[in-house]
């Protein structure tokens, strides 16, 4: 089975098609996983703005310029460049990334043979039942080329088909869209010491740190020392996060902003941390829940499709109430209240399990062999 992965986006912040790559670990960690899990060939055709060609991890990457921008526009439909490239290196499965441009799955649709199988993959970047008319037609457009669609969560596929973006026809199947690059880190702290909160994530809306830290204050009367560690890159609600921090007593002495961190020294901020908070409304998935798990913090995360995969229904940390403080206290209480060793362990069994990059290449193969038509 040979499997060609389409990449239509780049970034500018990575100027050549090495640091790229480097940067794109999402994208090279799928194409090694489904290579390793006994794909027969993996290539990849990313979008960039100069040609190259580059070995790595026993697949190859080819690079493709089109003189666009590193994000193309919503009507974007792509240079035939990527057409004959596919169609000479003669894929068994295309796996495009996104579903934002129909015009662009069209056009690889008709550039492979009839026995080659398009497979889309959804990466959560919109909620199916609130697209405007036009949208949804311009996105079924697209859906109704492509053999497959992957989704990070088993609720999604239920979302997905009930939108009626997708056809009756075409497969919906879940998979984990990445998992992560971070070695797991020896622990930084006993167990035994007070407990140590860690928020990964946007300081958005979305995301709700103001419900997070009502949430963690009611904790602090049965949990005096308790802390709270916030690791943020956008920060569209810091000031106001700031203003909460002074006005709910007690939280000043608690909570400790830390602000943009490299990814590469994350694994060090996992390993001095026992539970990991987060309150967002939606997600696609969520890497640094994912992260999370891999270095042992304990989930405690909102009641959506993506974080019922990721904790195995709450079997894994808690699941608490979008928005509600109250709820999130409750599953404060209920993790802190057992053993915080053993939780850390099901958390990282749950990742190797389901999570690595091995169980996520696995899961790959398996569902391109299920759709292959060779």
């Amino acid at each position: 089975m040979r499997v060609a992965i389409v990449n239509d986006v780049w970034s500018a912040a990575a100027p050549t098609a090495g640091a790229t790559l480097d940067r794109f670990t999402t994208l090279t960690g799928w194409a090694e996983a489904v290579q390793d899990a006994g794909a027969e060939s993996v290539a990849v055709f990313q979008r960039f703005a100069d040609a190259a060609e580059i070995a790595r991890g026993g697949v190859t990457y080819h690079f493709l310029s089109d003189g666009g921008a590193p994000r193309p526009p919503t009507w974007f439909g792509g240079a035939s460049t990527l057409g004959r490239a596919l169609a000479a290196w003669r894929p068994d499965i295309v796996h495009v990334n996104g579903v934002d441009y129909p015009r662009r799955i069209r056009r690889i649709r008709l550039a492979v043979s009839a026995r080659c199988a398009v497979v889309l993959q959804d990466h959560g970047g919109f909620e199916p039942a609130r697209l405007s008319i036009v949208r949804r037609a311009w996105i079924r457009r697209g859906m109704a080329a492509a053999d497959a669609l992957l989704v990070a969560a088993p609720a999604q596929v239920t979302l997905f088909r009930e939108s009626g973006l997708v056809l009756p026809t075409t497969a919906i199947h879940d998979v984990m869209e990445g998992s992560t690059t971070l070695s797991v880190p020896p622990r930084a702290r006993e167990r035994t010491a007070p407990p140590a909160l860690l928020w990964v994530g946007r300081l958005n809306d979305n995301k709700d740190p103001l419900t997070v830290l009502r949430g963690f204050a009611a904790i602090t009367e049965r949990h005096p020392d308790a802390t709270l560690t916030m690791v943020y890159g956008a920060a569209d609600l810091e000031s106001e996060v700031r203003a909460a921090i002074d006005r709910i007593a007690g939280l000043r002495a608690r909570v400790t902003m830390v602000g943009e961190v490299r990814h590469e020294d994350l694994a060090a901020v996992y390993a001095a941390s026992d539970v990991f908070v987060l309150g967002s409304h939606a997600e696609g998935s969520g890497y640094a829940a994912l992260e999370a798990l891999a270095c042992g913090v304990i989930p405690v995360v909102t009641d959506i499709a993506s974080f019922r995969a990721m904790t195995d229904d709450g079997r894994v940390g808690a699941l608490w109430r979008v928005g509600d403080a109250g709820s999130l206290r409750d599953a404060l209480e209920r993790v802190l209240s057992q053993p915080l060793d053993v939780q850390s362990r099901e958390a990282m069994a749950l990742f190797e399990q389901r999570f690595s990059w091995a169980a996520i290449g696995r899961r790959a193969v398996e569902i391109y062999r299920g759709i292959s038509r060779t």
